[in-house]
């Protein structure tokens, strides 16, 4: 390449990784405001580092100033850095209890599981990685030879990373079919509300979040396929308040429960989920007011809402929930194995294929 070529070939890169940080940061926003899947704290450090290249690589685009480097490097090393923590703490390698996410969404939540492994981290590390890349071969403005070299490196790293991602689900997979086995109680507790056929051929297990819109969603399709197979599916549902404020609404469901209307209290919250929840928080004031519909002795109500049992419920099952790797709600467990692509259709295909 001579060296008149090179401010070209230079821009040419510097657009591309323009190109990634756009796209990583318009999808980051499809994720959150039109899929409404609410980042994690380590989500948001990750946000911080990629939406200032979007303007930086512009910036050094019009006109091509290859100082941009130096104010780049910094925001893509930050990013690939997040990127990888929150990766090696979704598969595990990295122990929940290291994670910054102490309040609010869990930082192993997994809102989308493309072909069983891609995932919105995995997205983001790719993205950094690609702006990195490219990045370095406009500083050091090697030579063809040694780009492919660089290329070609970063894209073994990368599928590196994904077979790695590939063997661990099916590991996973195996751990998950031995432990449903071994260590039923996880799946259900004797204090576990079920329905259904205690006999029947597939056992479906809901982490659920009354606060969780999605949660609310899936609950109708759950009682559809439920009816559909009526005696073949028995349904236990086992709560995951990860939502701030849900924890007391749980309390409500489990003091209706006590009285013998734990459905008629789910079906309520969820009717009336977007008068008691904003921006992803519980108000149990406002869901207070509609369990007065129920026909509750409220005296009772209010006493069982208050027994220290109603706390060691949530503990058991959100200690369950973290065992077993249920990090998102609604999370679904099909005679002990996930559903690790979140969907309608992929739920029932996994129910199918027991049956």
């Amino acid at each position: 390449m001579t060296k008149d070529n090179e401010p070209n070939f230079s821009w040419t890169l510097l657009f591309f990784a323009w190109i990634v940080a756009t796209v990583a940061t318009l999808g980051s926003l499809f994720f959150s405001e039109v899929m409404q899947f609410p980042p994690c704290t380590l989500c948001w450090y990750q946000r911080i580092a990629m939406y200032p290249l979007v303007i930086i690589l512009l910036a050094g685009m019009i006109p091509y100033d290859k100082s941009v480097f130096r104010y780049a490097v910094p925001f893509v090393g930050i990013g690939w850095l997040f990127g990888l923590y929150h990766n090696l703490l979704h598969y595990g390698v990295i122990p929940e209890s290291a994670s910054p996410c102490s309040q609010g969404v869990p930082c192993s939540a997994k809102y989308i599981e493309i072909f069983g492994f891609i995932t919105i981290p995995m997205l983001s590390f790719m993205a950094f990685s690609m702006i990195a890349v490219l990045l370095y071969i406009i500083k050091k403005e090697v030579n063809m030879k040694k780009q492919k070299l660089v290329i070609f490196t970063a894209i073994g790293l990368i599928a590196f990373f994904m077979i790695a991602g590939v063997l661990y689900k099916n590991y996973q997979m195996d751990e998950f079919a031995s432990m449903s086995k071994s260590k039923s109680e996880l799946f259900e507790r004797p204090y576990s509300w079920s329905v259904g056929n205690k006999d029947a051929k597939v056992h479906l297990v809901e982490f659920f979040d009354p606060a969780c819109e999605t949660c609310a969603q899936f609950h109708p399709l759950v009682k559809d396929i439920m009816k559909k197979n009526e005696g073949n599916i028995r349904l236990t549902l086992r709560y995951a308040p990860f939502h701030q404020g849900s924890d007391q609404v749980v309390k409500m469901l489990e003091a209706a429960r006590q009285q013998g209307k734990f459905t008629e209290a789910l079906e309520m919250l969820f009717a009336t989920q977007q008068q008691w929840t904003r921006n992803h928080q519980a108000n149990p004031q406002i869901a207070w007011q509609f369990m007065g519909r129920l026909g509750l002795d409220i005296d009772k109500f209010i006493e069982a809402m208050k027994s220290p049992e109603m706390d060691k419920i949530i503990e058991q099952d959100l200690a369950d929930a973290k065992v077993l790797g249920a990090t998102k709600t609604p999370s679904y467990f099909v005679n002990g194995k996930p559903l690790q692509q979140f969907g309608y259709e992929q739920l029932k295909e996994l129910i199918n294929s027991e049956l």
